[in-house]
């Protein structure tokens, strides 16, 4: 996978991604603190993402405080209480997928994934690729939570509604993160001339 950036042509090593498991949902039912720690925690801190509903919550829903969290949560959801979305991000009930790569483990740079030969997201690592994708792939409860991962949460649940999507490798051992930082910004000014990427946000 070739892209032309300026006067430099930049080549992505690219392999199908080794998606293991699809449709996984109600992730956040894993989250295992109870409601009571969750909204005393929130209730003891101003800037906590919960504090404004926290007090209100925890009258509401007084028989449920000593109830795990997640389970709380799925409960509300399938009793068809909404409130249970006021815990997660805008993308936190979707349904994901679990992948991981096995090559370029040790190494990092800029990924990307591709959909029909076309480049729909652009990531940095500055750490190495197993360690950033393989974290990435995986979903967690928290993740999926108001104060989680909502960026993770949206990437793996697009990926999860395609059949076949490949990963990039841009190969960047010798560089420096900050050189790596800026290639990913001019990668993403260029291919938004082309598509619209998933993380448009970054811009």
């Amino acid at each position: 996978m070739k892209i032309k950036l300026n006067n430099q042509i930049i080549e992505f090593d690219k392999i199908e991604l080794n998606i293991q498991e699809r449709n996984i949902d109600n992730i956040f039912k894993n989250n295992k603190k109870t409601l009571r720690y969750k909204l005393d925690k929130a209730i003891n801190n101003p800037k906590n993402c919960y504090h404004r509903i926290a007090v209100k919550q925890k009258e509401k829903y007084a028989e449920y405080l000593n109830m795990n969290f997640g389970e709380f949560l799925l409960k509300l959801k399938e009793n068809g209480n909404d409130d249970y979305i006021l815990y997660l991000n805008k993308y936190g009930d979707k349904k994901y997928c679990f992948f991981k790569i096995e090559k370029h483990l040790s190494e990092k740079g800029i990924y990307c994934f591709i959909v029909d030969d076309e480049i729909l997201y652009v990531g940095r690592s500055k750490k190495t690729f197993k360690e950033r994708i393989n974290e990435y792939g995986k979903i967690t409860a928290y993740n999926c939570l108001k104060d989680g991962q909502a960026t993770n949460c949206n990437i793996i649940s697009k990926i999860n509604d395609y059949n076949q999507v490949f990963i990039g490798f841009y190969l960047m051992s010798k560089a420096s993160n900050e050189q790596i930082i800026e290639l990913e910004k001019l990668i993403i000014r260029n291919q938004l001339e082309n598509t619209e990427l998933w993380n448009i946000q970054r811009n």
